[in-house]
């Protein structure tokens, strides 16, 4: 995405102050401009190229093993950061909800809706996955959360 040095706008996808950047793109009409945000700098070029973060946090999580009021992945994202606070130095990251390969909880709805590359067996469980593609989806997700909107 370009704009005018001086006036570069607003991430169309997270809303975030955009930043001139030093590099000149040869027949651009400014100079490039970027967020910060990983998905905006990998050559995005509109709203449409962009994660819908929105729908992957409203995304249902499998809550059979989880707490009764975590139905989706913002509900898993906000309760984890509470019961970290929460227990502070008691915190069990190993297993934040009583079991371990708890991140498993947030990439298999990112398998299930297509979002990341990966395969999930019969029982629903992951087969195979992109862990570096899911990993930097949840990552970029937990950033937008974060963004004031």
């Amino acid at each position: 995405m370009t704009g005018h040095l001086g006036d570069p706008g607003t991430c169309p996808s997270c809303g975030s102050a955009l930043r001139a950047e030093r590099a000149y793109v040869p027949g651009s009409t400014g100079m490039p401009v970027t967020c910060g945000n990983d998905w905006h700098e990998e050559g995005a070029r509109g709203p449409g190229d962009y994660p819908d973060f929105e729908a992957i946090l409203n995304l249902p999580v499998d809550n059979e093993y989880l707490p009764g009021d975590i139905r989706t992945i913002r509900d898993y994202l906000i309760r984890l950061l509470s019961d970290v606070w929460k227990d502070g130095e008691g915190f069990n990251g190993k297993r934040p909800f009583g079991d371990s390969g708890w991140e498993s909880d947030l990439i298999t709805p990112l398998v299930r809706a297509g979002l990341v590359k990966g395969k999930l067996d019969a029982d629903g469980y992951i087969d195979s996955v992109d862990d570096e593609a899911a990993e930097k989806l949840i990552a970029d997700t937990i950033i937008y959360l974060g963004k004031p909107r």
